[in-house]
Protein backbone atom coordinates (compact mmCIF):
# COMPACT_ATOMS: atom_id res chain seq x y z
CA UNK A 1 0.00 0.00 0.00
CA UNK A 2 1.36 3.27 -0.94
CA UNK A 3 1.47 5.99 1.85
CA UNK A 4 -0.41 8.25 0.16
CA UNK A 5 -3.91 5.94 0.08
CA UNK A 6 -2.36 4.62 4.02
CA UNK A 7 -2.54 8.28 5.37
CA UNK A 8 -5.32 9.16 2.95
CA UNK A 9 -7.43 6.71 5.37
CA UNK A 10 -6.84 8.41 8.16
CA UNK A 11 -7.26 12.06 6.97
CA UNK A 12 -10.60 11.09 6.01
CA UNK A 13 -10.95 9.10 9.25
CA UNK A 14 -10.23 11.91 11.38
CA UNK A 15 -11.82 14.65 9.49
CA UNK A 16 -15.29 12.43 10.13
CA UNK A 17 -14.66 12.41 13.36
CA UNK A 18 -13.60 16.15 13.54
CA UNK A 19 -17.17 16.91 12.13
CA UNK A 20 -19.01 14.64 13.93
CA UNK A 21 -17.33 15.62 17.38
CA UNK A 22 -18.30 19.16 16.58
CA UNK A 23 -22.09 18.67 15.58
CA UNK A 24 -22.34 16.24 19.02
CA UNK A 25 -20.50 17.75 21.50
CA UNK A 26 -23.19 16.39 24.09
CA UNK A 27 -22.80 12.83 23.06
CA UNK A 28 -19.65 12.81 25.49
CA UNK A 29 -19.12 9.98 27.20
CA UNK A 30 -15.55 10.36 28.80
CA UNK A 31 -14.97 13.37 31.29
CA UNK A 32 -10.88 14.75 30.90
CA UNK A 33 -7.82 13.28 30.79
CA UNK A 34 -5.53 12.25 33.23
CA UNK A 35 -3.24 14.81 34.54
CA UNK A 36 -0.40 12.02 34.02
CA UNK A 37 -0.78 12.04 30.11
CA UNK A 38 -1.39 15.57 29.95
CA UNK A 39 2.13 15.79 31.85
CA UNK A 40 3.88 13.84 29.63
CA UNK A 41 2.10 14.95 26.01
CA UNK A 42 3.32 18.39 26.84
CA UNK A 43 7.19 17.32 27.53
CA UNK A 44 6.66 15.55 24.43
CA UNK A 45 5.67 18.88 22.53
CA UNK A 46 8.36 20.70 24.24
CA UNK A 47 11.26 17.74 22.86
CA UNK A 48 9.99 18.49 19.34
CA UNK A 49 9.33 22.47 19.31
CA UNK A 50 12.94 22.60 20.35
CA UNK A 51 13.79 21.03 16.90
CA UNK A 52 14.89 22.82 13.99
CA UNK A 53 14.64 20.33 11.50
CA UNK A 54 14.35 16.22 12.20
CA UNK A 55 14.98 13.09 9.55
CA UNK A 56 13.57 10.08 10.05
CA UNK A 57 12.39 6.33 9.30
CA UNK A 58 8.53 5.50 9.57
CA UNK A 59 7.79 2.46 9.27
CA UNK A 60 3.40 2.26 8.22
CA UNK A 61 1.58 -1.36 8.79
CA UNK A 62 -2.01 -1.61 7.98
CA UNK A 63 -4.24 -5.56 9.00
CA UNK A 64 -7.09 -6.14 8.18
CA UNK A 65 -8.19 -9.21 9.11
CA UNK A 66 -5.81 -11.64 7.76
CA UNK A 67 -4.23 -9.14 5.80
CA UNK A 68 -1.35 -7.12 6.33
CA UNK A 69 0.43 -4.20 4.23
CA UNK A 70 3.84 -2.39 5.03
CA UNK A 71 5.33 0.56 4.00
CA UNK A 72 8.68 2.58 4.80
CA UNK A 73 9.91 5.94 4.12
CA UNK A 74 12.38 8.24 5.21
CA UNK A 75 10.97 11.17 5.85
CA UNK A 76 12.55 15.11 6.20
CA UNK A 77 10.69 17.86 8.20
CA UNK A 78 11.78 21.30 8.98
CA UNK A 79 8.97 23.31 10.45
CA UNK A 80 5.64 23.16 9.08
CA UNK A 81 7.75 21.96 5.61
CA UNK A 82 8.32 17.61 4.98
CA UNK A 83 9.44 15.46 2.29
CA UNK A 84 8.65 11.72 2.60
CA UNK A 85 9.84 9.47 -0.19
CA UNK A 86 9.05 5.60 -0.55
CA UNK A 87 9.17 3.06 -3.28
CA UNK A 88 7.28 4.50 -6.22
CA UNK A 89 6.06 7.56 -4.11
CA UNK A 90 6.70 11.32 -3.38
CA UNK A 91 5.33 13.52 -0.86
CA UNK A 92 6.60 17.27 -0.35
CA UNK A 93 4.94 19.94 1.17
CA UNK A 94 6.32 23.54 1.87
CA UNK A 95 4.02 24.38 4.78
CA UNK A 96 0.79 25.08 2.27
CA UNK A 97 0.82 22.94 -1.15
CA UNK A 98 1.27 19.19 -0.74
CA UNK A 99 2.85 17.54 -3.93
CA UNK A 100 1.84 13.73 -4.08
CA UNK A 101 3.62 12.17 -7.07
CA UNK A 102 2.73 8.64 -7.40
CA UNK A 103 5.72 8.03 -9.44
CA UNK A 104 4.60 3.82 -10.83
CA UNK A 105 1.27 5.69 -11.86
CA UNK A 106 2.73 8.56 -13.68
CA UNK A 107 0.81 10.96 -11.52
CA UNK A 108 1.18 13.94 -9.75
CA UNK A 109 -1.66 15.39 -7.77
CA UNK A 110 -1.35 19.07 -6.35
CA UNK A 111 -3.43 20.15 -3.52
CA UNK A 112 -3.96 22.60 -0.51
CA UNK A 113 -4.78 20.63 2.85
CA UNK A 114 -5.72 22.29 5.74
CA UNK A 115 -3.12 22.69 8.71
CA UNK A 116 -4.23 20.00 10.76
CA UNK A 117 -3.63 17.84 7.58
CA UNK A 118 -0.60 18.84 6.63
CA UNK A 119 0.41 18.90 10.49
CA UNK A 120 -0.47 14.47 10.25
CA UNK A 121 2.26 13.99 7.79
CA UNK A 122 5.05 16.35 8.79
CA UNK A 123 5.47 15.31 12.64
CA UNK A 124 4.73 12.79 15.16
CA UNK A 125 4.13 15.59 17.66
CA UNK A 126 1.78 16.96 15.71
CA UNK A 127 -0.50 13.86 14.73
CA UNK A 128 -0.51 13.66 18.72
CA UNK A 129 -1.84 17.64 18.61
CA UNK A 130 -4.45 16.45 16.23
CA UNK A 131 -5.68 13.29 18.69
CA UNK A 132 -5.51 15.60 21.70
CA UNK A 133 -8.28 18.12 19.96
CA UNK A 134 -10.55 15.15 19.67
CA UNK A 135 -9.96 12.63 22.00
CA UNK A 136 -9.00 11.84 26.09
CA UNK A 137 -5.72 10.66 26.92
CA UNK A 138 -4.72 8.39 29.99
CA UNK A 139 -1.33 6.86 30.73
CA UNK A 140 -2.15 2.87 31.04
CA UNK A 141 1.20 1.30 31.72
CA UNK A 142 4.73 2.30 31.64
CA UNK A 143 6.55 -0.95 30.74
CA UNK A 144 10.17 -2.29 28.74
CA UNK A 145 10.37 -3.09 25.56
CA UNK A 146 14.00 -3.78 24.08
CA UNK A 147 15.48 -2.54 27.52
CA UNK A 148 14.03 0.84 27.92
CA UNK A 149 11.12 1.98 29.83
CA UNK A 150 8.21 3.36 27.84
CA UNK A 151 4.92 5.04 28.55
CA UNK A 152 1.59 3.55 27.00
CA UNK A 153 -0.65 6.40 26.87
CA UNK A 154 -4.42 5.50 25.06
CA UNK A 155 -6.75 7.98 23.59
CA UNK A 156 -10.36 7.40 23.68
CA UNK A 157 -12.72 9.03 21.65
CA UNK A 158 -15.03 11.68 23.11
CA UNK A 159 -17.73 10.96 20.67
CA UNK A 160 -19.34 7.45 20.31
CA UNK A 161 -20.04 8.32 16.37
CA UNK A 162 -15.86 8.82 16.37
CA UNK A 163 -14.41 6.24 13.59
CA UNK A 164 -12.04 5.16 15.52
CA UNK A 165 -12.32 3.09 19.00
CA UNK A 166 -8.70 3.97 20.25
CA UNK A 167 -5.49 4.80 19.79
CA UNK A 168 -2.17 3.52 21.29
CA UNK A 169 1.15 6.30 21.43
CA UNK A 170 4.19 4.15 22.77
CA UNK A 171 6.75 7.22 24.00
CA UNK A 172 10.29 6.34 25.63
CA UNK A 173 10.25 8.27 29.38
CA UNK A 174 13.60 9.00 29.14
CA UNK A 175 13.91 11.21 26.04
CA UNK A 176 10.19 11.29 25.36
CA UNK A 177 10.58 10.45 22.03
CA UNK A 178 6.86 9.19 20.08
CA UNK A 179 8.08 5.67 19.08
CA UNK A 180 4.55 4.16 17.94
CA UNK A 181 1.46 4.95 16.96
CA UNK A 182 -1.57 2.46 16.69
CA UNK A 183 -4.91 3.06 15.77
CA UNK A 184 -7.85 1.09 15.89
CA UNK A 185 -10.71 1.59 14.08
CA UNK A 186 -14.65 -0.40 14.12
CA UNK A 187 -13.99 -2.16 11.38
CA UNK A 188 -11.34 -4.09 12.95
CA UNK A 189 -8.85 -2.49 10.99
CA UNK A 190 -5.39 -1.48 12.60
CA UNK A 191 -3.00 1.48 11.63
CA UNK A 192 0.61 1.56 13.03
CA UNK A 193 3.07 3.87 12.61
CA UNK A 194 6.55 3.29 14.01
CA UNK A 195 9.18 6.15 14.23
CA UNK A 196 13.17 5.28 14.13
CA UNK A 197 16.14 6.60 13.24
CA UNK A 198 15.22 10.22 14.50
CA UNK A 199 17.83 12.70 13.75
CA UNK A 200 17.44 15.77 15.43
CA UNK A 201 18.69 19.13 13.97
CA UNK A 202 19.45 17.21 10.14
CA UNK A 203 21.15 19.52 7.47
CA UNK A 204 18.01 20.12 5.43
CA UNK A 205 17.65 22.52 2.37
CA UNK A 206 14.59 24.66 1.82
CA UNK A 207 15.02 23.50 -1.92
CA UNK A 208 14.05 20.17 -1.34
CA UNK A 209 10.49 20.80 -0.09
CA UNK A 210 9.51 22.18 -3.52
CA UNK A 211 8.08 20.06 -6.37
CA UNK A 212 9.64 21.49 -10.01
CA UNK A 213 7.35 20.76 -12.34
CA UNK A 214 9.91 21.15 -15.11
CA UNK A 215 12.03 18.44 -13.58
CA UNK A 216 8.96 15.68 -13.86
CA UNK A 217 9.37 12.69 -16.53
CA UNK A 218 8.18 13.40 -20.04
CA UNK A 219 3.96 11.78 -19.54
CA UNK A 220 3.46 12.47 -16.32
CA UNK A 221 -0.10 13.56 -15.40
CA UNK A 222 -0.39 16.43 -13.39
CA UNK A 223 -3.62 16.52 -11.35
CA UNK A 224 -4.20 20.17 -9.96
CA UNK A 225 -6.79 19.97 -7.00
CA UNK A 226 -6.49 23.23 -5.20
Amino acid sequence: MRIAVFLGLLIACFATTTTLQAQRSNNQYTKKSDAASVKILKQVHQKYAAYKSMKMTLKMTMESGSTKETQTATVFVKGKKFKMTAKGQEMISDGKTLWNYQIDNKELYISEPTEDEIGMFNSPDNLLKTFEKDFISALVATVKEKGRDVYKIEFKPKSRDAEFSKIRVTIDKATKAVKRIKIFDKSNTHYTIEMSNVKPNASVSNAIFTKDLKSLPKGVEVIDLR
